[in-house]
């Protein structure tokens, strides 16, 4: 039977959700709240690591945005100079794509889609990849977390992808596997911005204060290729496979 496997997928809409009030409001007022610490579960498995602070004021239960945005998959920013909080969520791997390219990679076909070759600026890439498996038996692959990654390069040729982890995973692909995942807006667009800051600003620290001013989910107006590269090897045989395809998309 074909299996799937794929990133922690969909979100689903936050809802009942209030980032936290400073118990201090304006200059002389105040706010009389109620320090409360209720379990938050979603989709029945409970939030783990938040560490603001929670409470009750007239009859309503406030919880850090961020908590809740986390917990659901959701990536929150905050964009300092038009005093404006972000909140994105994966794009579902869903829908007819607008473009498309594969390539055979031996028993294997690895292949990147885009739903929308013109993005407006600020909202999600809409790209995800898929390796499937075209053998007729069972083969034992070593990979890293997964048996591709994406890379992100502007018109320029400059950006890069993420490091491929040096400690390799045996997986076992069954006829008609597919391995799926989508391009993501809390790794690998960051990546691509951090890339191109380091190289901005060589020898320098990325500073703290980077994470919450400016929005590192977000691609630059311009025009990308998009690819995903696969990498790993045949555990049977030892033969290394290795190979990329790739899409063009315009940030507007």
């Amino acid at each position: 039977m074909s299996k799937l496997w794929m990133r922690a997928g969909a979100v689903t809409v936050l809802a009942a959700a209030a980032w936290s009030l400073s118990i201090a409001a304006y200059s002389s007022d105040t706010l009389q709240v109620k320090p409360v610490q209720p379990r938050l579960v979603f989709n029945g498995e409970e939030a783990k690591g938040g560490t603001g602070p929670m409470f009750s004021y007239r009859d309503s239960t406030y919880v850090p945005l961020r908590d809740v945005s986390t917990a659901m998959g959701a990536e929150v920013s905050y964009d300092k100079e038009f005093n404006t909080v972000h909140v994105d969520t994966p794009v579902p791997v869903t829908g007819k794509s607008k473009v498309h390219a594969s390539k055979t990679l031996g028993d294997f076909r690895l292949s990147i889609y885009a739903s929308e070759t013109e993005v407006p600026y600020g909202e999600p890439v809409p790209v995800w990849a898929q390796l499937e498996y075209l053998g007729e038996k069972d083969a034992v692959v070593n990979q890293g977390f997964k048996p591709f990654y994406f890379e992100i390069r502007n018109e320029a040729g400059e950006g890069g992808g993420a490091l491929i982890p040096a400690i390799l995973i045996p997986t076992t692909y069954s006829p008609g596997d597919v391995f799926l995942d989508q391009l993501d807006s809390s790794n690998d667009i960051p990546n691509y911005n951090f890339t191109l800051y380091q190289k901005e600003h060589p020898n320098e620290e990325l500073p703290a204060q980077m994470l919450k001013d400016t929005r590192w989910s977000t691609l630059p107006s311009g025009k990308y290729t998009i690819s995903a590269g696969a990498s790993f090897s045949l555990e049977s045989t030892g033969e290394s496979i290795e190979g990329s395809a790739e899409i063009q998309i315009t940030v507007k």
